[in-house]
């Protein structure tokens, strides 16, 4: 366990110092893109090959579309995929697995818009997964599934190289408006130059 977490800082110095040199960048897009590069060339190696991970857009069967997303976790192995460059795909929804959001600052205003992105993914439909699919198109026949667990939830994470205090961000986050189902919520939040990683929590009676 210790070995993971070495190897897990010292990706976090790596993502600091790649950072800083991105500063040298003038032009907000530009800089912007590399940033996100820098998250995803990091987050690649310790992924499965038959994991992606690109910008893009996501839909849904009823025609539901969600806002640009910044780098999306999708199936290699079977998704189906309309890659207009190799950092630019449009995904059927049952294709990904989730979104991470970068931002390089995150304030009021950043943080309303990872939270709209993330919800505009999270709410697009598609069929229940269970753990009796072996595959997309292969599933166990054990009768009814009704009562199985789902398995298929999409995830939603928030990464900012700056922000707020964490209590600001706390303010913040309690303040900002937010979608009626908690489930459509970000999951995690990095805060990279507070050296905190927030989790949402999931409460039950």
């Amino acid at each position: 366990m210790s070995y993971i977490f070495e190897t897990l800082q010292k990706s976090t110095k790596r993502v600091a110092s790649d950072f800083e040199s991105t500063r040298q960048v003038w032009h907000n897009a530009s800089a912007g893109m590399l940033r996100e590069k820098i998250i995803k060339d990091i987050i690649k190696p310790y992924l499965p090959d038959c994991y992606g991970v690109s910008g893009g857009l996501c839909f849904d069967s009823e025609e539901n579309k969600s806002k640009q997303l910044d780098l999306i976790i999708y199936d290699k192995l079977f998704s189906y995929r309309l890659p207009f460059d190799d950092d630019f795909i449009v995904f059927p929804c049952e294709s990904v697995y989730g979104n991470i959001e970068i931002k390089t600052n995150l304030n009021k205003e950043t943080l309303q818009q990872s939270i709209d992105n993330i919800e505009s993914l999270k709410q697009l439909k598609r069929e229940n997964a269970y753990d009796v699919d072996i595959t997309p198109h292969l599933r166990l026949k054990t009768g009814d599934i009704s009562s199985r667990e789902k398995k298929n939830y999409y995830f939603g994470a928030v990464f900012a190289y700056e922000s707020m205090t964490v209590q600001t961000f706390l303010n913040d986050l309690a303040n900002c408006r937010k979608p009626e189902d908690t489930s459509l919520m970000p999951d995690i939040f990095v805060l990279l130059n507070q050296n905190t990683i927030i989790f949402r929590a999931n409460l039950t009676e």
